[in-house]
This record gives C-alpha cells, sequence and structure tokens, in this order.
C-alpha cells in the first residue's frame, strides 16, 4: 500500500504576551471591515527595513531631512528672528570658553547650545553653522532611534519613528505654528520632543526583550533624562513624570534599571564634569525662572483642549478596543500611556508658549497602532469596524504629523532659495547667509543699524552687551563676549520686579551697552528702564545713538 506524507504544519506566529490566540478563518468568511483591516495590518508588518533597499530608502530620507535644514540655515525666516541671536550668543560664548550658568545667565541649559556650537565650528564661526547645527542633531536624533527600536518595533512603524524624529527635531518652523510660517526658534524644545520620544520607545515596551536589549534600554532612558536635565528643566520633569506613570507600560526588570542609573550617571557625570562640579550657579538660574515664570493658562486652553484631549481619546478608545478583544496587558499599557502622554504634552504646551499641537501624538500612534495590530481580525465580529476606525485615526496623527514636516522643509527651502535672494542681508560677514523675509524683514535694519554704531566707537578687545531680546553684537561682530550678561532677556520669562539678576551680574564686565529705541520684545518696553536703567545711567555713558539705537560705554573707560 502507498503511503501518503501528511503535509508539514507551519505554526502561526506568537501573538504578543498578554494577547489571545490568533482567530484563524478563510478570507471568504472576514466581513470587509475585517479584510480592510487585515491588508492594513499586512501593510503595518511588512519586513521593510530587512532588506538593503528598505534601510538605504530609509538612510536617504533622514538624509534629506536634514540636509535641508543644513541647506537652509537662517536664510529666509520670517518669524522670531531675534530667537536666533539667542543659540548664536550662548554657543559663541561656548566657543570662547565661557560655560553657561557660571559665566552669564540663560534660561536654558548647556546643550541647547551645543548643536549650534557644533555648527559653528563646523562651519567656520558662519551663522550657516546654525543650519549645520540642527540638521547633525536631528539626524543623531533619528540613528539613535533606529538602533533603540530595532528590536522594538517592526519595519514601517520604526521607519515612521525614524522619520518623524527627523522632522520633530530640525523642521525650521516655530511649534504650535503653521509650519508656512519659517522661524528659527524653539530648537532646544524641539530636541526636548525628540528625546522624550525615545523615552516613549523604550518605556512603553510591548514586546519581552532579552535582559540584555532591556539593559541597553535603561542605558538609553537614563542618558535621556540627564541630557533633558541640561537641556531644559521643565522637559527634564516631564521625563521623570513619564518615568514612573509609564512603569506599568512593562515588566520592570533590575537590568532595566540597572542600565537606566549607569546611562543617567555616566552623562551626569560629564555634564558636571563640565561645570567643574559645581551645581550652585545652575539652580540659582533656575529659582529665577521658576520665580519669574508667568503663565497665560486662559491663553493655552485652546491648545490644550485640541491637542491633547483628543490625543488622550485615541488611546483610550484603541485601549477598550482591546479589552474587548481580552487583552488585558495591552488595554492596561495603552490606557496608562494614553493619559500619561497627554498630561505630558498638555504641561509642555504651558512651558512652551506653544499655540497648538502635541509633537508627542505621531509617536504614541504609532506606539498604539503596533500594539493594536498585534492580533489580526479572523472571523467577522462587531469590532471589525472599531478596529478599523482606530487605525483611520491614528494614521490621521501620523499622517499630520509628517505632512506638516514635510512642508515645513520644503516651504523653507523655497524661502531660502527664492525670497532670501530678493532681500538685503545683515552688514556683517558672519550673518551674510541669515536673511530675514516677509513680517521680520526690518529686523535686518535694526541690526544693521546696532552693528554700524558698534562699529563706529568699538577698540581693539571691547566686548559689548545688549539690554534687547538678545544680544545680536557680540558674534555679529566676531567681539569677544563679555563675562555675565544674558542670553535672552522677556519680562515675565527670565525676569520680573522680584525675581532677577543683579545688575552687576546684567551689565558684567560689558565696555558698551546697547539700548535699542523700540524694543524687539514689547514686554521690555516698560520694565527695562524702569529696573535697570538707574544703573545704567550711574555707570555708563551716553557716547551716541542712531535710528534705533543708543550706545553707552563704562565711565572708566570714558575717562581714561
Amino acid at each position: 500500500m502507498a503511503t501518503t506524507t501528511p503535509p508539514e504544519i507551519v505554526p502561526a506566529p506568537d501573538p504578543l504576551p498578554g494577547a489571545p490566540d490568533r482567530e484563524m478563518t478563510t478570507p471568504a468568511a472576514a466581513d470587509a471591515p475585517s479584510a480592510i483591516v487585515s491588508k492594513f495590518i499586512a501593510l503595518w508588518n511588512y519586513p521593510i527595513l530587512r532588506s538593503p533597499i528598505g534601510l538605504a530608502v530609509l538612510i536617504a530620507i533622514v538624509v534629506a531631512i536634514c540636509g535641508c535644514r543644513a541647506w537652509i540655515g537662517l536664510a529666509g525666516m520670517q518669524e522670531y528672528c531675534h530667537d536666533a541671536f539667542m543659540m548664536l550668543d550662548g554657543a559663541w560664548r561656548m566657543l570662547n570658553g565661557q560655560r553657561p550658568h557660571i559665566d552669564f545667565f540663560t534660561n536654558v541649559g548647556m546643550l541647547a547650545y551645543a548643536p549650534t556650537a557644533v555648527g559653528l565650528w563646523m562651519a567656520h564661526n558662519h551663522a550657516q553653522g546654525f543650519g549645520y547645527g540642527q540638521a547633525l542633531a536631528g539626524f543623531l536624533l533619528a540613528a539613535w532611534a533606529y538602533f533603540l527600536g530595532r528590536k522594538r518595533l517592526s519595519g514601517l512603524p520604526l521607519a515612521l519613528f525614524c522619520i518623524a524624529i527627523a522632522f520633530v527635531a530640525t523642521a525650521p518652523s516655530a511649534l504650535g505654528f503653521s509650519p508656512l510660517r519659517t522661524a528659527p526658534g524653539m530648537t532646544y524644545n524641539r530636541y526636548a520632543y525628540a528625546l522624550l520620544a525615545l523615552l516613549l520607545l523604550e518605556a512603553i515596551g510591548w514586546r519581552d526583550l532579552s535582559n540584555r536589549a532591556r539593559f541597553w534600554g535603561g542605558i538609553s532612558t537614563g542618558a535621556v533624562i540627564a541630557i533633558l536635565l541640561f537641556l531644559k528643566i521643565s522637559a527634564f520633569a516631564c521625563a521623570i513624570f513619564l518615568l514612573v506613570a509609564l512603569i506599568p507600560c512593562q515588566r520592570q526588570t533590575t537590568h532595566r534599571w540597572a542600565g537606566l542609573v549607569a546611562g543617567f550617571a555616566a552623562c551626569l557625570a560629564a555634564f558636571c564634569a563640565y561645570v567643574g562640579f559645581d551645581m550652585r550657579p545652575m539652580i540659582h538660574d533656575l529659582r529665577i525662572l521658576a520665580g519669574a515664570r508667568h503663565f497665560w493658562f486662559a491663553y493655552r486652553v485652546d491648545a490644550i483642549f485640541q491637542s491633547a484631549i483628543l490625543l488622550c481619546a485615541f488611546a483610550i478608545a484603541a485601549a477598550l478596543l482591546l479589552y474587548a478583544r481580552n487583552d488585558r496587558r495591552g488595554f492596561r499599557s495603552i490606557a496608562v500611556a494614553g493619559i500619561a502622554v497627554s498630561i505630558a504634552g498638555a504641561l509642555l504646551i504651558l512651558g512652551n508658549y506653544e499655540l497648538a499641537g502635541c509633537p508627542l501624538a505621531i509617536f504614541l500612534a504609532i506606539l498604539v497602532i503596533e500594539r493594536v495590530n498585534a492580533r489580526p481580525i479572523g472571523r467577522p465580529h462587531p469590532f471589525g469596524l472599531f478596529h478599523a476606525s482606530i487605525l483611520l485615526l491614528g494614521s490621521a496623527f501620523i499622517i499630520g504629523s509628517l505632512a506638516s514636516g514635510a512642508m515645513a522643509a520644503s516651504n523653507g527651502l523655497y524661502r531660502a532659495l527664492w525670497k532670501a535672494r530678493f532681500a538685503p542681508e545683515m552688514h556683517s560677514r558672519l550673518l551674510s547667509g541669515f536673511v530675514p523675509v516677509g513680517p521680520d524683514q526690518p529686523y535686518t535694519n535694526f541690526v544693521n543699524d546696532g552693528l554700524g554704531l558698534v562699529k563706529k566707537y568699538r577698540r581693539p578687545g571691547d566686548t559689548v552687551m545688549s539690554l534687547d531680546f538678545t544680544n545680536p553684537f557680540s558674534y555679529g561682530l566676531a567681539m569677544p563676549p563679555a563675562p555675565g550678561g544674558a542670553t535672552v532677556l522677556q519680562y515675565g520669562s527670565t525676569f520680573d520686579n522680584v525675581h532677577r539678576l543683579s545688575a552687576e551680574r546684567l551689565f558684567g564686565k560689558a565696555d558698551f551697552v546697547m539700548l535699542p529705541k523700540n524694543f524687539s520684545d514689547p514686554t521690555l518696553k516698560d520694565t527695562i528702564g524702569r529696573i535697570y536703567g538707574l544703573y545704567l545711567e550711574s555707570h555708563f555713558t551716553k557716547l551716541g545713538e542712531s535710528r534705533f539705537w543708543s550706545i553707552f560705554r563704562k565711565k572708566e573707560d570714558v575717562t581714561n
């Protein structure tokens, strides 16, 4: 009798821990929503990064995004152009040996200036280095996301996560505003959001990983928290909140926490060594900022409801879907993550003075869809349409954020290549590529007028400070930065009537003081003169004035 060999049985892939067994059925038995969802899941789980071509395409996209930012630099900026000098002044000070908080007052940490400092070094101190630094930071953060996410996300989600990191870190627009309005401000906020996304990627763990992978994930999160401490204190506080709030989202192990402590301690030691292991100046500055910071809660309520609340509703709906499918672990993880990230996003909106949006939404949406798609739908059941709705809403978050980043990059490139050609440049070799256009084009005349006034009276070795929002003169004229002073002045943000720098520290050892006739920030109009006018009159003598500025020299220098 002839024998027949039974067909080989290929086992189905194991579901994620906590998920029930897959329900298998024939395609003919599936209803329309289930068929659509199944196709969507197949696309989402496509191993796009397993092939060299797919990985090469991802690298090319990230390089193109970052290269676009490097090319734009500061050409074609439309709004908040004075914010650029906050970074340029701080980076110029660091390149000249000054240390944040110790040698000058700053509302952000040393790492906020570090990318610009590296970019200026790469560009031989030219302002084009502003774009180089931001582009380099975006590429490194995207690479970090790739190596961290290889064992945590499937192909397409990981690729989208890396692209989103690059867009969030490098888009040449102000957070919370239209992507069609180019601006150089908030680079440190962009870095903070990208770093918080890396924390989410590690802390919201859908998969069981090896102890080695958990240890290196802990190293990553520990480093993120330490970096945020020296980047922006409000982002550091949100990172601590998320670290604690997201504990239920994965199984905690000693390997993860050992890595976290090791990563934090190593980075903390390196940063503390830079400031001579003396944290007192940093703490002193943070106390001033905490007291001077004024919040306008009513002005931000719309942004909170339109972004954080919608994001939370999406995550809760996804959690309910998993609960209905008897996935208790997934329900708990997504619900906790949705609430925690929504709260963190709302707090960051308040702290960053953003008008709208929630940059963390795309990263949570990617992680939620990855978890929801862990168990495809088999036979027809009442949750197929609900599943499709969750995928559609999550995709809307993702597509909207990527489209916004692409619009910001393409618009910035257009304005740098075309609009900036017909706008005047600043009268400085280092600032020749800094070309405001549109609403901020008059700022060029404002800066050029001051540059000419300083050139008229300066002597070799002189230092200069400004009582405007930022100081464009030390860097713009390649003058040695004066010890003391501040990289930014804004009433209700960096100082107020009670919480402020002493006049001795603000004026520092500057030989010149530049006082604008019309301040670039409206909060300074009635406050600078009232708080610091008496010291200016008693210690400095007016030398001259121009259309937009008055210049003062220290009295002992005048007598000499």
